[in-house]
């Protein structure tokens, strides 16, 4: 079978062979990222294989343009219209295109204001077509992207299998869900996301970024050393030692708990203080048992809930064995750091996730198959806090 290979030295490449694999690269390096036109021939498309049906071969295109047009318009930071391949009516469709427009409006002001610069790279994936399955007006496509877990790919690319669901209206294919193991793309299916204020937005950013809103307050009101304790001090290298070590499998001392940012974060956090990966004495002298702690068989609310940990976290730790913490923000991140996410800003935090590149903005996290992730791609209200000391009785 022959194959053509359309090359472009800055572009994303889409190469489908007969098990219709699909080649894709990402890239941004001095482009006129403004001319649209150059962002749609980030894609090309050879060797189609022959289907049984029309629909299944317009299926094919359709999710062949939702990379494209969701590609272009992360290059061009201006959201291009896919009221032709999202139906904009179904909840998935709704919040998509707002978690879009939001991560496009904080990526452009935070450039804008010169709060931050922001690179893209060239970044490839492997995107194969599994199954297209059509019953009338309805239609499920399994794909399986295959790419480099050690990168940060934009907010809708997630690796391994990515579900879709389509559904023909007025003759025409349009997707109303796409479901995948990332936290973000579950909640997308599940609840309804607000609209993007702008305003309110910019306001948020200006805030985050501004220096004047660091807060140094830490967790309890009672800084003098307290007998019989001793401090072990936070090693921030060490705990982003164990997110690496850990970020892309889980570490068998602890149960699987599946979505499990929180239980993840609170390993590292433990083993920043001084814990080992093998956890081999029963009961772990860096966690609280009965209150921060968690093994083969499960883990408390404060290790494993994202809203729980934080307020153990911040729990006044006067006479108390435990973690102290300080109040975090973007401008003192470091590397160990902690951040949770509150993806629909509705005042309930959905996500936990370690600091791993303080230059790069970079985190540590389990989230289904994207190990690691920028700060860019997480949209909605964050907080911060700054491990410091383990009090622990002589």
């Amino acid at each position: 079978m022959k194959k053509n290979i359309l090359v472009f030295a800055l572009a994303i490449v889409i190469l489908l062979s007969t098990a219709m694999p699909i080649q894709v690269f990402a890239d941004s390096e001095k482009k006129d990222l403004n001319d649209l036109e150059f962002a749609k021939e980030l894609t090309s498309l050879v060797n189609k294989t022959d289907y049984d049906s029309e629909d299944k071969a317009d299926i094919e295109s359709i999710i062949k343009k939702y990379y494209d047009i969701s590609y272009g318009s992360y290059f061009t930071l201006e959201l291009q219209d896919m009221s032709t391949l999202i139906d904009v009516n179904s909840l998935w469709g709704k919040n998509f295109i707002n978690v879009m427009k939001e991560n496009i409006e904080t990526i452009k002001y935070v450039k804008q204001k010169c709060y931050d610069v922001t690179q893209s790279k060239k970044i490839p994936i492997r995107i194969e077509i599994v199954d297209i399955s059509v019953d009338k007006n309805t239609a499920v496509v399994t794909i399986n992207i295959d790419g480099n877990k050690d990168e940060c790919y934009p907010l809708f690319i997630c690796l391994d299998e990515n579900v879709f669901k389509l559904k023909k209206i007025k003759e025409c294919w349009k997707i109303v869900s796409v479901s995948n193991n990332d936290k973000l793309f579950k909640l997308l299916n599940e609840e309804k996301f607000k609209d993007v204020n702008v305003k309110e937005l910019h306001s948020k950013l200006d805030k985050m970024y501004s220096y004047s809103s660091e807060k140094n307050d830490i967790s309890t009101n009672y800084e003098t050393r307290e007998y019989p304790f001793q401090y072990k001090y936070y090693d921030n290298g060490r705990a982003v030692q164990y997110a690496h070590e850990f970020a892309d499998k889980r570490n068998t001392f602890f149960y699987d708990a599946g979505m499990d940012c929180t239980n993840f974060v609170s390993q590292c956090v433990s083993y920043g203080f001084g814990d080992t990966f093998s956890y081999d004495n029963n009961s772990s002298y860096r966690m609280i048992i009965g209150r921060w702690s968690a093994g083969s068989g499960g883990g408390f609310p404060a290790w494993e809930a994202v809203g729980h940990h934080w307020n153990y976290m911040f729990e006044n730790k006067y006479n108390k064995e435990g973690p102290v913490v300080y109040v975090g923000s973007l401008n003192s991140l470091s590397e160990g750091d902690i951040m949770q996410i509150d993806f629909n800003d509705d005042g309930v935090y959905d996500h936990s996730v370690i600091c791993v590149s303080k230059l790069k903005k970079e985190f540590a996290q389990h989230s289904g198959s994207k190990p690691y992730n920028n700060f860019y791609a997480y949209i909605g209200e964050k907080r911060f806090y700054k491990p410091s000391y383990f009090k622990i009785y002589w």
